[in-house]
């Protein structure tokens, strides 16, 4: 038996839907919501509207912004030549975070996921294709999880750009444990691995 009211089960519904968040845990998000005053209920509504409304990825990389073209790409600093490639925004962030890394990003917006019939077409791939030849790319770095699916989506981009004389192609070193997510390693193990980084043999 249900013993919330119909609108809070619906709020408890929805915050159930958020990654690692189970309904006992959106029960609690959604009581405590309760009981905060109107102003605040009334601007968060609003800006997970803005954010909803305001967010969209940037054309070159893939990256999150509220412009074109994120700040990252925009930077005429960034070393244009290489690209690390990663899978979601918390790649960008992770790597940032080292102060060091001064190359661009390729965001892919996901993985190869068979179990949930995501393909290489469902991914921001075509974009770093163009990007490669149009910039005289000179080095791609890859630097998405060491997962099955990880793996897998690595080996399908790889086979892609081999098409592409002169380019290096890597991946970070083994600091980032197999079977761990990238954005779950603070940024001394991510700058080690990036600066260990070594070449893909194809």
């Amino acid at each position: 038996m249900n013993n919330y009211t119909k609108s809070i089960d619906e709020v408890i519904h929805y915050l159930s839907k958020l990654p690692s968040i189970g309904r006992k845990s959106a029960t609690k998000m959604a009581l405590k919501i309760l009981e905060m005053d109107d102003d605040f209920t009334i601007e968060f509504a609003k800006s997970l509207i803005n954010m909803k409304k305001n967010t969209h990825h940037c054309k070159i990389c893939g990256n999150l912004t509220e412009d074109e073209i994120c700040n990252i790409c925009a930077d005429e600093k960034r070393d244009k030549s290489i690209i690390t490639v990663v899978e979601d925004m918390q790649g960008v962030i992770s790597l940032e975070k080292t102060k060091v890394y001064k190359g661009t990003y390729h965001i892919l917006n996901g993985l190869v996921t068979p179990r949930e019939g995501i393909t290489l077409d469902d991914l921001n791939v075509d974009s770093l294709l163009e990007r490669i030849e149009k910039d005289n790319v000179k080095e791609v770095i890859f630097a998405i999880s060491q997962t099955i699916d990880g793996e897998l989506t690595e080996i399908y981009i790889v086979d892609l750009l081999k098409n592409f004389k002169d380019l290096k192609i890597s991946k970070i070193a083994n600091g980032i444990p197999v079977g761990r997510s990238i954005d779950s390693y603070d940024e001394l193990t991510f700058l080690k691995a990036l600066e260990d980084r070594r070449e893909i043999e194809y």
